[in-house]
This record gives C-alpha cells, sequence and structure tokens, in this order.
C-alpha cells in the first residue's frame, strides 16, 4: 500500500474474492481447456503424438518466459488494472 501511495494511486480495489467468482472463474477455465480438447484431433492426425508432446512443451517454455517477464513489471509497479495496465503501456503507438 505504501509503493502503492508513492505511485499516486489510492487502493480502492478489494482483493477478495467471494465464492461465486471463484466458481465462475473455475467454470470458465474448465470450458477453456474441454474446448481444447477438440483441437487435439488436428494434432494427433498432423504431427501425432510426439508433435504434440513438443508442440506444447515448446509454447509453453516461451509462454512461461513472457508471463515471468509480466508478473515482474506488475509486481515492481502495482496499479489497478496490474497486467493489463501494463501490456497496453509497452505496446508500440501506432
Amino acid at each position: 500500500e505504501k509503493r502503492l501511495n508513492e505511485l499516486g494511486y489510492k487502493s480502492e480495489f478489494r482483493r477478495d474474492m467471494s465464492l461465486s467468482g471463484v466458481l465462475g472463474i473455475s467454470f470458465c477455465a474448465i470450458g477453456i481447456l474441454t474446448g481444447m480438447s477438440s483441437a487435439f484431433q488436428t494434432g494427433l492426425f498432423s504431427g501425432g503424438p510426439l508433435g504434440l508432446f513438443w508442440g506444447w512443451n515448446i509454447c509453453s517454455f516461451f509462454m512461461f518466459l513472457i508471463a515471468l517477464s509480466l508478473a515482474e513489471i506488475c509486481s515492481t509497479f502495482p496499479a489497478m488494472g496490474g497486467l493489463y495496465f501494463w501490456v497496453c503501456k509497452m505496446k508500440p503507438d501506432q
């Protein structure tokens, strides 16, 4: 909270979730996973199990690197928008 005040932000965001909020996020995550399961058929026919294995691992590694860099930015400069705020700030101007 002290760091937020130094940056000029007033802490107004509630940092707790209700049961309905947790359930909503859980069902969204489950929906993504079940929706992606239909893409396995294409991957299995195109590259086989080995293609799926390496594809998932390589993509997951690079997504992990992106998540680490954005987490570092968000932890250094906390704001109410968090990740969305800093991605918007870092995007190139058009």
